[in-house]
């Protein structure tokens, strides 16, 4: 499932970020976003816009394009 899917207040655990850009893969790591990390969906935009994640207590905003090419999955049993 990619991150797009994901429903508010969901946790996923990050699969693969191999189908992203380099640059926006190097970004993603300094703000504590790979591979087995966890993240919790916050917000979605409009239609179909920016999404705002968090990971590790910081919050990060997304595009959509960006959310379609990063692979998760389900976490089943997780505590907040």
């Amino acid at each position: 499932m990619n991150l797009h899917a994901v429903q508010l207040g969901e946790q996923v655990k990050v699969k693969d970020l191999q189908q992203i850009d380099s640059l926006l893969c190097k970004r993603l790591n300094a703000f504590g976003i790979k591979e087995g990390c966890q993240v919790c969906m916050v917000q979605k935009g409009w239609f179909s816009g920016a999404c705002i994640l968090e990971c590790q207590g910081q919050k990060i905003g997304l595009r959509k394009k960006d959310l379609m090419d990063i692979k998760v999955e389900q976490i089943l049993n997780c505590t907040l």
